[in-house]
C-alpha cells in the first residue's frame, strides 16, 4: 500500500483556469465525471482507490453525460475525468517506454492525427486530444509501444477515461504527487470533419487482427507496431526476480484451475458457480491483466499461449470459442496492480504476498500446488500456519499503530441520577422553539433559496442576543461564532454578513472554497481546531455538508455517521464549541435532505426552508422546524432586501397562502354576480359563482370571499332573520322592503 499523501492544491489562479477549461469541455459536449479521493485512516491514499488511481470512480462512469453541475460538486482534492470516444479521444504517450520514439515514427509516417490540446501528466507523459477514431480504447500496444489510446466505440461501449487538470496523482517517476497541466491550450469547435486519424485507426484494427485492404496501407508504420516492448517501471534485479516468480506462480495456478476443469461433467459448476465459459473468461482476464501491467515481462502473446494450452475444449466448446473468449477478455483487461515486491516472500520456489494487495485471485491455488499439481497435507498445513502467522503479525501491528494515532480520550461522563440532577441547571434552549442548549442544528434548504442569508441571521442573533426572525428569544454566546464557509467566496460572504448587521469582531470566517478540505487531512484539522479554540468559538457553523464531507459516498449511513461523529468531536472536544450548526441541501422536491438520512438522525432539531415556486406558488420562502422539544408549523418568511434580515410573517404556511389566494381570486366573481343580480340569496350566489369560477370551488372558499367582499365595503349583506334567506346587494343598490 502506498503511503498516504496530501493532495496538492497549487495556485488558486491555476486551478481556476483549469476548471474553466473543464467547463468549456462540458459545454462543448464532453462527458466529465467527478471522483473523490481514496481515504485511508482519514488521509488521502494516492496509490489506493480504483485501479491504484488514488480515487474512487463512480459506478457507471462509462455512461456519463455532459453536465455542468459536476463543477458545482467539485472541491479541491477531487479528481475530474473525461470519458473518451465522445468529443475527443486521447492518445497517451509514456516517455519511459519508448513512447516518444514510437510517436516520432508515427508522425514521420504521416499517421499522427491533428491534436486539439495537450496535457502533461504527473509521470512526464503526454495526453494529446484528437477527434474520436471510433475504435475504442487500446492499451495493448496496437498504436505503438508506450502509447495507449483512450477512446470509445460509436455504440458507447469500449470507453476509457483520462484525468483532467487540475487533478493530482502520484508520479511513477519521482514518487511525488503532481498535477495534470495543460501545455498546449485546448481548442474547441474546429474538429468537425477531421479524418486525420483514419489511417492510424485502420492500422490499429490491423494490429488487432482485422483485415486492411491494400489501398488503406501506409508504409513505415509496421516498424513502429513491431518495436519491442520493455517493462515500464525501473526494478532492481532482486525485484525483477520476485516479479518474475510472482507471474510464474500466477500462471501456474491459473493453468491448474483450467486443467482441473477439463474433467468436469457437463453442466458442472465450481464453488463460485462458474462453468467452463465463466472459468475461462476469468482466467483470460487475469492473464491479460498481468500482460498489460508494466512491472513484469509477460506479454500478451505469452499470456495467450498459456491460456490456449490449458483451456479445455469439447464438441460444443471448440478451440475457436476459446480463442474468441481470449480476444474479448484481452480487450477488457486493465493493468494488474503491482504487488508489494518488498514483501514478496520467495520460499520453495513459490512467491507469497504477505500484504493485502494480491491482484490475481488464484494465487492461493498456485501456492498449494506442486509440480505435478498436488501437494502433501503436511506441506499444506505448514504453509497455512506460516500465512496465518503473517496475518496475525500485520493485524497486531495495525492495532498498535492505530492506538498511537488516537488522541487521548476524555473521561466518561458517568454519574448517578442524583448526581446528574444535582448539577447546575442548563438553559432549556439556545434559540427558543428552534435549537436546544448545546444542540446540533441541521438547516435543510434547496439551492438558491436563501440558506446563507438564514445562517447569517442566526449568527447575528447569537452574537447580539436579539430575537431571531423577530420572534424567537436567543441566549447569546459569551464567546464568538465561527463559520466554515465551503460554498461562496470569502469576500461575498463577508459583504453579506456586514449587510445583515453581524458584529464585525465576533464572527470568524474560515473560507475554504478552492482550498484543501481540512476534514481530509488530520494535521489541517488539528491546526484549525487550535486556531478556533484560541478565538473562543462557542458556536460552529459548517456550510454546507455536501462540500465539507470528504468522501464520495453520501448515500450510505455508515460513512456519513462516522463523519458526523468526527464533526462532533472536532467541534465540541477539539474546538470547545457548545453548539454545532450544519447546513445541507434538500432534494428536488425541497422536502428531504439530499444523501443519507444519517444527517437527520444526528440533529437535535431540523430547520427546513423551502421556496414556493411558480406556477402554484408565489416565490415566497417558508420555514418549519422539528426536533427534540421542537415543533414549529410552517410559516412564511418576510425578507427586507435592504438589511437582508428575515422575519416570521405570521401569515401561516403554503396551504394557508394558497387558500388566501383562492379567496382573493373569488372576490371579483362575487362582486360581479351580486351586481348582475341584486338581492341574490346565498344559495343562488354560490351556484352562480361556481358556474363562473369552476366546479372546483368549495362553499367554504365562496363564503370566505363573500365575507371578505363585505369587509372591503364592496357588497352589502342583509340577513332575513331566522329561517329567512340572506340577500346580497351592490353597495349602491337599496334593498327592497322585506315583507
Amino acid at each position: 500500500m502506498s503511503e498516504a499523501a496530501t493532495v496538492p492544491i497549487g495556485d488558486d489562479h491555476e486551478s481556476d483556469a483549469a476548471l474553466e477549461a473543464v467547463r468549456e469541455l462540458i459545454k462543448a459536449g464532453a462527458p466529465v465525471f467527478l471522483a473523490r479521493p481514496a481515504m485511508r485512516y482519514r488521509s488521502w491514499d494516492p496509490g489506493g482507490g480504483d485501479g491504484g488511481t488514488g480515487y474512487r470512480l463512480p459506478p457507471g462512469w462509462q455512461a456519463t453525460e455532459p453536465d455542468l453541475s459536476v463543477l458545482d460538486r467539485w472541491q479541491p482534492g477531487d479528481a475530474l475525468a473525461m470519458v473518451g470516444g465522445v468529443l475527443f479521444d486521447v492518445i497517451d504517450t509514456d516517455r519511459q517506454h519508448d513512447g516518444e520514439a514510437a510517436r516520432d515514427q508515427l508522425r514521420a509516417a504521416g499517421l499522427w492525427p491533428t491534436t486539439y490540446g495537450t496535457v502533461a501528466t504527473p509521470s512526464g507523459g503526454l495526453h494529446e486530444y484528437v477527434t474520436p477514431l471510433g475504435i475504442g480504447k487500446d492499451n495493448g500496444g496496437a498504436v505503438g509501444p508506450g502509447i495507449d489510446l483512450v477512446g470509445g466505440l460509436p455504440d458507447g461501449s469500449g470507453r476509457g477515461f483520462v484525468f483532467l487538470p487540475p487533478t493530482s496523482r502520484l508520479s511513477k517517476i519521482t514518487g511525488e504527487v503532481r498535477r495534470y497541466r495543460w501545455t498546449e491550450p485546448l481548442v474547441l469547435g474546429e474538429g468537425a470533419g477531421d479524418d486525420s486519424g483514419a489511417a492510424l485507426a485502420e492500422r490499429v484494427r490491423a494490429a488487432r487482427g482485422r483485415p486492411v485492404t491494400p489501398d488503406q496501407g501506409h508504409s513505415g508504420v509496421s516498424a513502429v507496431l513491431s518495436l519491442p516492448v520493455s517493462p515500464a517501471v525501473s526494478l532492481s534485479a532482486d525485484q525483477r526476480t520476485r516479479a518474475r516468480l510472482y507471474v510464474e506462480a500466477a500462471i501456474k495456478g491459473i493453468k491448474a484451475e483450467l486443467a482441473a476443469s477439463a474433467g468436469w461433467p457437463e453442466g458442472h459448476r465450481d464453488d463460485h458457480g462458474r462453468g467452463w465459459e465463466r472459468m475461462q473468461a476469468d482466467a483470460a482476464l487475469r492473464l491479460a491483466s498481468l500482460a498489460r501491467a508494466d512491472w513484469n515481462d509477460l506479454d500478451l502473446g505469452a499470456a495467450k499461449a498459456a491460456f490456449m494450452s490449458a483451456a479445455p475444449t469439447s464438441g460444443r466448446w471448440t478451440v475457436r470459442d476459446v480463442d474468441q473468449k481470449w480476444t474479448s477478455q484481452a480487450r477488457r483487461a486493465t493493468e494488474a496492480r503491482m504487488p508489494d515486491l518488498a514483501e514478496l516472500v520467495i520460499g520453495d520456489g513459490v512467491p507469497v504476498v504477505t500484504g493485502d494487495q494480491v491482484p490475481i485471485a488464484t494465487l492461493a491455488t498456485a501456492d498449494v500446488q506442486g509440480e505435478a499439481g498436488e501437494d502433501t497435507a503436511q506441506d499444506y498445513e505448514t504453509r497455512v500456519a506460516r500465512e496465518a502467522a503473517r496475518i496475525r503479525i500485520r493485524r497486531d501491528a495495525r492495532r498498535i499503530v492505530d492506538a498511537e494515532d488516537q488522541p487521548p480520550a476524555p473521561p466518561f461522563d458517568i454519574g448517578t441520577l442524583a448526581e446528574i440532577l444535582a448539577r447546575p441547571e442548563e438553559p432549556p434552549a439556545r434559540i427558543d422553539q428552534l435549537m436546544p442548549w448545546e444542540g446540533s442544528l441541521l438547516i435543510a434548504a434547496q439551492r438558491k433559496t436563501g440558506k446563507s442569508t438564514l445562517v447569517l441571521n442566526i449568527a447575528r442573533s447569537l452574537i447580539t442576543g436579539e430575537p431571531l426572525l423577530g420572534r424567537f428569544q436567543v441566549r447569546p454566546v459569551s464567546g464568538t461564532v465561527a463559520l466554515l464557509n465551503f460554498e461562496v467566496s470569502g469576500t461575498q460572504v463577508a459583504r453579506w454578513a456586514d449587510e445583515v448587521g453581524v458584529p464585525r469582531d465576533q464572527l470568524h470566517l474560515v473560507n475554504l472554497r478552492g482550498r484543501r478540505n481540512p476534514f481530509i487531512e488530520p494535521e489541517d484539522l488539528e491546526r484549525l481546531a487550535r486556531e478556533l479554540r484560541g478565538r473562543e468559538v462557542e458556536t460552529l457553523i459548517v456550510d454546507p455538508f455536501g462540500r465539507a464531507y470528504p468522501d464520495t459516498d453520501q448515500e450510505h449511513p455508515g460513512p456519513v455517521q462516522r463523519w458526523l461523529v468526527q464533526l462532533d468531536q472536532f467541534a465540541r472536544a477539539d474546538v470547545g464549541a457548545r453548539d454545532v450548526i450544519l447546513t445541507t441541501h434538500t432534494g428536488w422536491n425541497g422536502e428531504r435532505t439530499r444523501g443519507s438520512s444519517a444527517q437527520e438522525d444526528w440533529a437535535d432539531s431540523i430547520l427546513t426552508m423551502v421556496k414556493d415556486d411558480p406556477p402554484d406558488g408565489d416565490g415566497a420562502r417558508y420555514l418549519r422546524a422539528i426536533g427534540r422539544d421542537v415543533d414549529l408549523d410552517e410559516e412564511r418568511l418576510d425578507y427586507d432586501s435592504d438589511s437582508r434580515q428575515l422575519t416570521m410573517s405570521g401569515a401561516g404556511g403554503r396551504r394557508k397562502a394558497r387558500a388566501s389566494e383562492k379567496v382573493a381570486a373569488m372576490i371579483p366573481v362575487i362582486e360581479r354576480v351580486v351586481a348582475d343580480s341584486p338581492g341574490i340569496t346565498t344559495r343562488y350566489l354560490r351556484d352562480a359563482a361556481r358556474r363562473v369560477a369552476g366546479e372546483g370551488c368549495r362553499n367554504g372558499d365562496i363564503d370566505s370571499a363573500i365575507k371578505r367582499a363585505e369587509e372591503l365595503g364592496n357588497i352589502r349583506v342583509e340577513s332575513g332573520g331566522p329561517g329567512r334567506p340572506t340577500h346580497h346587494y351592490p353597495v349602491q343598490e337599496a334593498s327592497p322592503d322585506v315583507v
